[in-house]
């Protein structure tokens, strides 16, 4: 609801393997992904991994719970520079999201800067 508020456009997803499932139908209209590290059946790394295979100009953020950031290098790896701390506030996250998007905007081919359209939050 927030990222709504805000103007962008927003596709939740429950797990690794749905978020797979609509980004191969909408990847063309997906501007940037923000994943949890940790997701039921599959890694947010993991993930990560194989959106890039599919659709390299993506911005991607990862968020997680986990304060000594662990997966860090393998997301620097991965071309991944934004990661996002759990507990962060609306303000922490419209800024990286923002970032994220300016950063890929030469690639996002005609996308607007506000097309933010698959997120796979963590569910317990």
């Amino acid at each position: 609801m927030i990222l709504e508020n805000h103007g962008y456009r927003v596709l939740s997803v429950r797990d690794g393997l749905e978020a797979l499932a609509i980004f191969a139908k909408q990847m063309n209209s997906i501007g940037a992904v923000l994943t949890d590290i940790v997701l039921p059946f599959m890694d947010g790394v993991t993930l990560i991994r194989t959106l890039k295979k599919m659709k390299a100009d993506v911005a991607f953020i990862a968020s997680t719970g986990q304060s000594e950031h662990s997966h860090a290098p393998e997301l620097l790896a991965l071309g991944v520079n934004n990661l996002l701390t759990k507990p962060y506030d609306t303000q922490q996250l419209l800024k990286t999201l923002h970032d994220a998007l300016a950063g890929e905007a030469g690639k996002l081919s005609g996308l607007p800067q506000n097309a933010l359209r698959l997120t796979a939050p963590r569910i317990d």
